[in-house]
């Protein structure tokens, strides 16, 4: 029984490291697929022409944010034996942050290739209220897409969230949650500075990428070292207490 035990753990362990990958690593390769015409100056004009790679892009990055929640409920099992309540809540974070993103943020940028065909399509005054539309639409993805403040706020509780429970049950060495909570704070802080336009927007991105690194070496010590051992057993005496 304890073996097996042990193998689910472990099988557990290395599901929710490859959910952490494809969730971070996938999720941004897929934006530099469209994020270049996206983000272009004249991304009216470039992005219908080139409407397969966005959509490609778009919907690598959809199916990489299934993974988001899928780490919640995974981990959920082994977290609720630490606190039922924050573990619920993280699977709560989680599955909001994926459901925002799908929402405004993809959903908001699929809307752009309409646009962009109308804008060629169009011109004068039709263009002109087009470029209106399309402002509106890349306001929206700011402040709800993956990088916006609104977003972020909501995946740094739930970043928060999981390096308190990780810290309280020492499933980890207690240096990798404390780097999480570390790198989360940083991470909204600078989105919520550039918004205030305090710091330059490469300072903004470079508070980026600690919790980026911190979330893959948290994967790559469940793949190759799994849970400890020792925190499980506690865990498994905190349940039947």
């Amino acid at each position: 029984m304890n073996e097996e035990r042990t193998y689910s753990h472990k099988r557990s362990a290395i599901i929710i490291a490859v959910l952490f990958i494809i969730a971070t690593v996938v999720f941004s390769l897929a934006e530099l697929i469209y994020a270049p015409i996206l983000n272009a100056p004249d991304y009216l004009e470039t992005i219908y022409p080139n409407r397969v790679q966005v959509m490609v892009g778009l919907l690598i990055q959809v199916g990489s944010l299934v993974a988001v929640p899928l780490i919640a409920v995974v981990f959920y099992p082994i977290l609720r034996r630490q606190s039922e309540i924050l573990a619920l809540a993280y699977v709560v974070m989680r599955s909001f942050e994926a459901l925002l993103l799908i929402g405004v943020g993809e959903i908001n940028k699929l809307s752009l290739i309409g646009l962009s065909k109308e804008y060629i399509a169009g011109g004068g005054a039709e263009r002109q209220m087009i470029e209106h539309i399309g402002a509106s639409i890349q306001s929206v993805n700011y402040w709800g897409a993956e990088a916006g403040p609104v977003f972020l706020l909501f995946f740094v509780i739930g970043a928060i969230i999981l390096n308190i429970l990780l810290f309280q049950s020492r499933l980890v060495p207690r240096w990798i949650s404390l780097a999480g909570i570390v790198s989360a704070v940083l991470l909204l802080s600078g989105s919520l500075f550039y918004t205030f336009e305090l710091i330059s927007p490469t300072l903004a991105t470079g508070l980026m990428v600690p919790i980026a690194v911190q979330e893959m070496v948290f994967a790559l010590w469940l793949i190759f070292k799994g849970f400890d051992e020792r925190a499980l057993k506690n865990l498994g005496h905190l349940k039947t207490a």
